[in-house]
């Protein structure tokens, strides 16, 4: 498991206990782009989308799931 999956995992379990109506793939979403964000150190969503373990053919698919994720309303404070 990657150090980012790892970190994800981590997350993950203190959105659960921080905010349990949260919706689980938001959460899990979530919890992976935080754990690209601890580990690169840096706001860039290309470098970002970089380290995402993400399954995806090509790069720009990668980007567009952390612009899609980052715009999502169910985010907003």
């Amino acid at each position: 498991m990657g150090t980012i999956r790892q970190l994800a995992t981590e997350i993950e379990a203190g959105l659960r206990a921080a905010h349990p109506t949260l919706r689980k793939t938001v959460r899990a979403k979530l919890a992976l782009a935080v754990g690209a964000i601890l580990e690169a150190q840096t706001p860039n969503t290309v470098e970002l989308a970089n380290l995402l373990p993400l399954e995806t053919e090509r790069q720009d698919m990668r980007e567009q799931w952390l612009r899609r994720l980052l715009k999502n309303p169910l985010l907003s404070s």
